[in-house]
């Protein structure tokens, strides 16, 4: 698909455009054909809502933005026609900036990215987020899980981009409180009014959602059928402004949620959590939330005696799940319970299977492997009218961010350690482990911000810098604190790095997932950047 030749399109209602409408239409199409390739039947058709006195202006519009920003011509080999459908609404509603994966044809690394968007940056610590991955993940999604719809684990990273994304792609959400709610209604809602002001781009969201026009035009927002309240234990005023919101599901572990929810919520359709088995899983979740199915016979008694309408199962089997028998008995374990419904008069129609999934593309148990596993298992316990529902969070998330920070002051301590070791020697010593580190590095990023999934989410973080082979030389121990005042603000200790100086970058990959969503702005340091990119 040719960017550009879209983007245009999307530049007569955001970009004042002079009136440069001397440019030959003709002139003007072939040298977009030149840069761009030629364009599919979607920009055809879009292109035809324009006049040619408009389109080339706006073509001329986009010479002197590429003269201006140097830009070289090279043409696009797309691996994802959804990417490549989607690509000018992230260069225009999104700003983000296209890195070939392919160029000149070598591979564009995540370091080239990196150095490439550093020489513009002086000391910033920031997030560089390929929303073109959230796209690929929730396709990948659909591959393994065709009859299973993504509602989004906003906890994860509530990030205002990939929330709308998420909801272009036509995804729901996973939201556990009050805020999140609020965020995700604000957001999608955003999205519905820029489309409505847009609609020549009704037709790219149709592709990438495999429906209609009509069926894009005509959806919108609705808290009613894109969010589950996936909270089993909630605070009333957040019950009551779901209520007041139109919200719908929400999950229960016990008689006592129940009955909190028949005073204040009377419409809820109700959705048990079970416990599952999540002993293999990085974060577990069983020990907080969760009904067994020895004890969810007291839930369906309390919802008859309250009147309360149940409609399904969910389960969780622990963030960052590495057993797909987990999924396997959870799943017959939910059968279970439609089947207790059945005894108490009810007809359930919702299976939710929580999230768990990794999102670190070399890790495995994958997303393939989960489906391959349990996606027929489900066709075969719960017929087609049942709904079925997902909250993946870290599996389109992780992959999404790296993390760039900068070095701001360094400390030497070879010569330091060299007299430390030979005192020790002097004395009669014997046995000296060399274990001191050599260098100190303070880093402006730390545990109270990105880094504080070292402690909440179990993450060892693997250091890269953007430094070439060349530069690198030998390796030394290293000790890398965070900004803030608090000792105990370290990132990594013993590591081995090249000697760095102050002003360079490290980059961390994987690091879109339960890293800014825990941040804080303790010592008075701000939160992160980002910096949005897609890529081919």
């Amino acid at each position: 698909m040719s960017s550009v030749v879209l983007a245009n399109t999307e530049f007569s209602s955001t970009v004042t455009v002079n009136n440069q409408s001397s440019l030959d239409f003709n002139q003007a199409n072939k040298f977009l054909l030149e840069l761009y390739g030629q364009p599919t039947s979607i920009e055809e058709n879009l292109l035809n809502s324009f006049s040619k006195k408009d389109h080339a202006a706006l073509i001329q519009n986009t010479i002197n933005n590429a003269i201006r920003n140097e830009k070289k011509t090279f043409h696009h080999n797309y691996n994802c026609d959804k990417v490549a459908a989607m690509q000018t609404i992230l260069r225009v509603y999104f700003e983000a900036e296209f890195y070939p994966i392919e160029s000149d044809a070598k591979k564009m690394t995540t370091k080239q990215i990196v150095r490439n968007i550093c020489k513009d940056v002086e000391e910033d610590n920031f997030h560089i987020v390929d929303l073109s991955h959230v796209i690929r993940q929730v396709e990948r999604w659909r591959l393994c899980f065709p009859r299973i719809n993504p509602y989004y684990a906003v906890k994860c990273n509530p990030n205002e981009s990939i929330i709308k994304v998420m909801y272009m792609m036509g995804c729901g959400f996973d939201c556990a409180s009050l805020n999140e709610i609020k965020l995700v209604t604000q957001l999608c809602n955003e999205v519905d009014e820029w489309f409505a002001k847009h609609p020549h781009f009704y037709e790219v969201l149709a592709f990438v959602n495999n429906v209609t026009v009509e069926q894009v035009m005509s959806k919108k927002f609705c808290t009613t059928t894109d969010i589950i309240f996936a909270n089993p234990c909630k605070q009333l005023s957040h019950v009551r402004y779901a209520r007041d919101n139109g919200l719908q599901w929400t999950t229960i572990d016990s008689p006592q949620e129940v009955e909190k929810l028949a005073r204040q919520w009377k419409d809820v359709k109700g959705v048990i959590r079970i416990k599952t088995d999540d002993s293999n899983s990085a974060c577990a979740f069983s020990s907080k939330f969760g009904v067994s199915i020895e004890n969810a016979r007291g839930i369906f008694q309390s919802a008859k005696d309250n009147n309360v309408e149940l409609c399904g199962v969910s389960f969780h089997v622990g963030s960052g799940c590495q057993d797909v028998n987990a999924y396997v008995k959870a799943v017959k374990d939910a059968r279970i319970i439609f089947d207790m419904a059945e005894e108490y008069g009810y007809s359930f129609n919702l299976l939710d299977i929580g999230g768990g999934f990794l999102g670190n593309i070399k890790e495995t148990p994958t997303v393939e492997d989960v489906a391959s596993n349990v996606r027929d298992l489900i066709d075969d316990l719960f017929p087609s009218h049942v709904k079925v529902i997902s909250e993946p969070g870290r599996f389109i998330a992780q992959a999404v961010s790296v993390l760039v920070v900068n070095i701001f002051s360094k400390k030497d301590l070879r010569e330091e350690n060299k007299l430390y070791y030979k005192q020790l020697e002097e004395s009669g010593a014997s046995d000296i482990v060399h274990d001191r580190d050599d260098f100190i590095y303070y880093l402006n990023d730390g545990i109270y911000g990105s880094f504080n999934n070292i402690y909440f989410d179990h993450a060892e973080p693997t250091f890269k810098t953007i430094k070439t082979a060349e530069e690198k030389g030998a390796k030394y121990k290293s000790t890398c604190f965070g900004p803030t005042c608090d000792s105990i603000d370290i990132t990594c200790k013993g590591y081995l790095l090249p000697e760095l100086n102050e002003g360079d970058f490290l980059y961390f990959t994987n690091f879109g997932a339960y890293t800014t969503a825990s941040s804080s702005q303790f010592n008075g340091f701000q939160s992160t950047q980002f910096k949005y990119i897609f890529r081919n």
